[in-house]
């Protein structure tokens, strides 16, 4: 790979992270203004995690408090900054996530697939 075609590539991935800020938010999925897109890959899986969660969060009918209690060192604060994008998540947040709600890391941070009607990723 040539430095032209890697940077075209941080660049295809920097478009593709903040296309995808934008559909969150338009979703309503975050709030209007959350740290802004630094690394592109990074930043989107983390918020790709975040709306994720927040879905199936709501999905299940908890509040933040409720979804603490199958959580054993995430907090309500700590999880309402990971919904948001606020907050980086390491992979024993991962590993808590995913094992109180009930779904594999995969299912966090996995690509979803798309809807052919609307174009919106189908939550997993």
């Amino acid at each position: 790979m040539t430095l032209n075609e890697h940077s075209a590539s941080a660049a295809d991935i920097r478009a593709e992270a903040e296309r995808k800020l934008a559909e969150i938010q338009a979703a309503g999925d975050l709030p209007a203004a959350p740290r802004p897109v630094r690394d592109g890959i990074a930043d989107l899986a983390t918020l790709l995690v975040a709306s994720r969660l927040r879905a199936l969060r709501k999905a299940r009918g908890w509040s933040l408090a409720v979804a603490c209690t199958h959580l054993s060192s995430i907090g309500v604060a700590a999880l309402s900054r990971i919904e948001r994008g606020e907050r980086q998540i390491t992979i024993s947040d991962l590993a808590e996530l995913a094992g109180g709600y009930g779904v594999s890391i995969a299912d966090l941070v996995a690509p979803g697939d798309i809807c052919d009607a609307c174009g919106q990723e189908i939550p997993r």
